[in-house]
């Protein structure tokens, strides 16, 4: 019961993390400058992957490989980068 309560609230923290990514796309959009239009696909991305992870949070074991997917994307993300954290 602790457990899957502490999984709820890790979910809607990070939730409401990617969430919060919506500023830099907004700014990007308002006023297209230097970045490069990858970085904000990226970010798109992970605002989206925000709002299911607010769903997720509700019933996290009806959602269980979407969590499992987040995992993965944060194991693949450090392993191709190397120690100095700059990519391989």
């Amino acid at each position: 019961m602790i457990r899957e309560r502490a999984l709820k609230i890790v979910l809607v923290l990070i939730g409401l993390l990617f969430l919060g990514l919506i500023y830099p796309i907004a700014m990007y959009l308002w006023r297209p400058g230097n970045e490069p239009p990858g970085d904000t696909m990226m970010l798109s991305l992970y605002f989206a992957l925000g709002i299911f992870l607010l769903l997720a949070g509700r019933n996290p074991s009806a959602h269980r490989s979407l969590i499992a997917y987040c995992r993965m994307g944060q194991h693949r993300s450090r392993d191709s980068n190397g120690a100095d954290g700059n990519p391989s």
